[in-house]
Order: C-alpha cells, then sequence, then structure tokens
C-alpha cells in the first residue's frame, strides 16, 4: 500500500498534468479564434493602401484567401501583385502614378 506521501506525490503530477492540458486546450482555443477573426479582418479590411505583406502563398491562393480572384480588374481588388505591372486607375495607382519608374 502506498504511503501518504507518495499518494501524495502522484496526485501533484495528476494536478500538474491537468493544468498542462487544460492550458494547451485554452492557447488552441484561442489560436483558433484569433486564427478566423484575423482572416475575416483581412477579407474585409484588407490594408491601408501601399501596405506591403510578404507571402508564401501562390497568388491564386492569396487572393483566394482575402475572399478575391486572381484574374479580376483591378479596380474591383483590394491587392495588386508587387510585380511591376501597370496599376493605373486603383487608388494606389492614382496616389503613386508611376511606382515602378
Amino acid at each position: 500500500m502506498a504511503s501518504s506521501g507518495e499518494k501524495l506525490g502522484i496526485a501533484a503530477i495528476i494536478a500538474v498534468a491537468a493544468g498542462v492540458v487544460g492550458l494547451v486546450s485554452s492557447l488552441l482555443t484561442l489560436y483558433l479564434q484569433v486564427d478566423s477573426a484575423v482572416l475575416g479582418a483581412i477579407k474585409r479590411d484588407f490594408a491601408p493602401i501601399g501596405t506591403v505583406i510578404v507571402s508564401t502563398l501562390k497568388p491564386s491562393v492569396f487572393a483566394k484567401a482575402i475572399g478575391e480572384a486572381e484574374g479580376a480588374l483591378p479596380i474591383n481588388r483590394k491587392w495588386i501583385l508587387a510585380d511591376g505591372r501597370v496599376v493605373e486607375g486603383i487608388a494606389f495607382g492614382l496616389l503613386i502614378p508611376n511606382p515602378v519608374g
């Protein structure tokens, strides 16, 4: 039969394990809520004009992630790939007429 000291040690280990599981569960829940909130904000109010965002996503995947289609007309889009393409007629192009040259 285990002594009261051994029982106390086992109870402490179980309590710590339960605390770790609770903490991991809380952090995961928070991450999932923040992730969906951030994606919602990106789709709704993408970014201020002129904001540069680095991404490893392909342009078509990035466009889909923010609720757009890559081939849509520039005037109807919230973002344009910064690869030297013409930006005339969109808000950035009106602020900075010739950003490449």
